[in-house]
């Protein structure tokens, strides 16, 4: 498993491998693998003030991505 580093998005919906955040709070990911996007939240994942994602993200999809996940330029809403 590798580390990866989501670039955030400033449109919906986020392009392939990067993040977007809703007005809500609520932050979606593109699948770099099958570009199918997906919601990072509880109770699967926490998204610490630097932008760790735990645990390790795993497409829901059964793409075969699974990386320890960053977001870069994260702002904790």
């Amino acid at each position: 498993m590798v580390p990866y580093v989501a670039d955030k998005c400033e449109t919906f919906p986020p392009l392939r491998g990067e993040y977007f955040v809703a007005t809500d709070g609520s932050v979606t990911f593109t699948c770099p693998v099958c570009k199918k996007p997906h919601g990072i939240a509880a109770p699967v994942h926490t998204i610490n003030a630097e932008g760790t994602i735990h645990p390790s993200m795993v497409c829901p999809y059964g793409c075969g991505f699974h990386v320890w996940m960053t977001l870069k330029d994260w702002v904790a809403p």
